[in-house]
C-alpha cells in the first residue's frame, strides 16, 4: 500500500491514542479489512490527497471505533447502499482504470459480519469518505489472551496500531 500511496502522491497517516486497549478480532481478517479500506481510500483519491486511519475508544460501549477517512472524490449518495454488493462499481470506466474485482468492500462486509459488526459509510461527493467499524475491547481483568474469548470463531486479541497496519503492508506515520 505504501508504494500505491506514494505513486499516487497520497499521504497515509495513523492516529491512535497511546492507551488504546486490545480488541477482540481475528488479526489476519482485520488486516484484510484495513488493507481493503486503505487501498480504496488511496485509489479513489487525487494527487496531494490524504488518508487517515483513526482509532478511538467508545467508553460507554466497550468498543474501539476504527475509521479510514479520506479527502478523495467521494461517493454519490445513491450508490452508498450498494457499495458492499459483490461486483458493484460506482463508476465502471474509472474502476477499470483502477483495477480490482469489485469484491473488496463485499469481503470487508462479510468479515465484519463474522465479527458481529457492521461497516458504516459516510461520504460526500467532492469531499471524501469515511468507512468505519467498531470491535469489542478485551474484557478488563483477562489474565491472558485465552481468558479474553468466549467465542469459538477464531477471534483473538489484537493490538490496533503499527503491528496490524504493517501487516497490511502500510508503514503509516503516527500522529499521536
Amino acid at each position: 500500500l505504501e508504494r500505491l500511496a506514494s505513486g499516487r502522491e497520497v499521504s497515509v497517516a495513523a492516529r491512535f491514542p497511546d492507551d488504546l486497549p486490545p480488541i477482540k478480532a481475528d488479526r489476519d481478517r482485520l488486516r484484510q479489512v484495513l488493507s481493503n479500506l486503505i487501498e480504496n481510500a488511496v485509489k479513489y483519491n487525487e494527487g496531494g490527497g490524504a488518508v487517515e486511519i483513526v482509532a478511538r475508544v467508545l467508553p460507554n460501549d466497550g468498543k474501539v471505533r476504527i475509521s479510514v477517512v479520506d479527502d478523495g472524490i467521494g461517493i454519490p449518495a445513491a450508490a452508498i447502499p450498494r457499495l458492499t454488493d459483490r461486483f458493484f462499481r460506482v463508476d465502471k470506466s474509472r474502476s477499470r482504470e483502477q483495477g480490482g474485482t469489485g469484491l473488496g468492500l463485499a469481503i470487508v462486509k462479510h468479515i465484519l459480519e463474522a465479527h458481529r459488526q457492521k461497516l458504516s459509510i459516510d461520504s460526500r461527493e467532492g469531499y471524501g469518505s469515511t468507512f468505519a467499524f467498531s470491535l469489542p475491547v478485551v474484557p478488563e481483568g483477562a489474565t491472558d489472551l485465552a481468558d479474553a474469548f468466549s467465542s469459538s470463531n477464531g477471534e483473538r486479541a489484537v493490538e490496533v496500531g503499527r503491528r496490524v497496519l504493517n501487516g497490511a503492508s502500510c508503514s503509516c506515520k503516527s500522529l499521536r
